[in-house]
């Protein structure tokens, strides 16, 4: 089973930023969603 990835238009400037070797740290901001909730509490 092949793996499908959905390239985003970040994905450049992040592979660019990792090869800088003098690069600043990375600061992700947006929404977070909890991973791995059960059925019981589904994410509203």
């Amino acid at each position: 089973m092949a793996e499908i990835y959905l390239e985003r238009k970040i994905d450049n400037y992040l592979v660019q930023w990792k090869k800088d070797a003098e690069r600043k740290p990375l600061i992700v901001k947006g929404a977070c969603v909890k991973i791995g909730l059960n059925q019981e509490k589904p994410y509203k």
